[in-house]
C-alpha cells in the first residue's frame, strides 16, 4: 500500500525517522545475525496506533514468526500507552488476514476502492 517513491524520497524518509514521534520501527533480527523483516507502529491517534509488520524472507513464512512479531509490537505499544491497534491489509492477502484474526484482530471495514481491509484489536493485553 506504499505509494511509488524515488531513492531520494527513501533517503529523506530514513533520515527523518529518528525525529518522528508518530512512527516507530524495529528490525527483525533472527538468531542474532540475519535481518528478516521489520515491524512497527504508526499513525498514532491518542490510545490507538496502526500496526504494521513485514517478513521479507519467504523461507521464514509459516513458521510462527508473524505471531511472535505481533506480540512483541503489542508489548511495545502497551509500554507506550497504546490500548488499541488497527492495521490495513489487502483483502486478497488471506495468509496475513488469518494471522491477524488468530492474534485477536477483527475485520472492521472493507475499502472496496483500494481493496483492503481495516482490522482492529481493542484492549491489547
Amino acid at each position: 500500500m506504499t505509494p511509488i517513491f524515488t531513492r531520494e524520497d527513501q533517503n529523506i524518509y530514513f533520515k527523518n525517522l529518528p525525529l518522528r514521534l508518530d512512527y516507530k520501527i524495529w528490525g527483525i533480527l533472527l538468531d542474532g545475525h540475519e535481518i528478516v523483516g521489520a515491524a512497527g507502529l504508526k499513525n498514532y491517534r491518542g490510545s490507538l496506533a496502526e500496526y504494521w509488520g513485514y517478513i521479507g524472507e519467504k523461507k521464514y513464512l509459516n513458521q510462527g514468526l508473524g505471531q511472535s512479531l505481533v506480540k512483541v509490537v503489542e508489548e511495545k505499544a502497551r509500554n507506550s500507552g497504546i490500548i488499541d491497534l488497527d492495521l490495513k491489509v489487502f483483502a486478497n492477502n488471506i495468509r496475513a488476514i488469518k494471522l491477524y484474526q488468530k492474534v485477536g484482530f477483527l475485520i472492521d471495514h472493507y475499502n472496496s476502492t483500494d481493496s483492503y481491509l481495516r482490522m482492529l484489536k481493542q484492549g491489547i493485553q
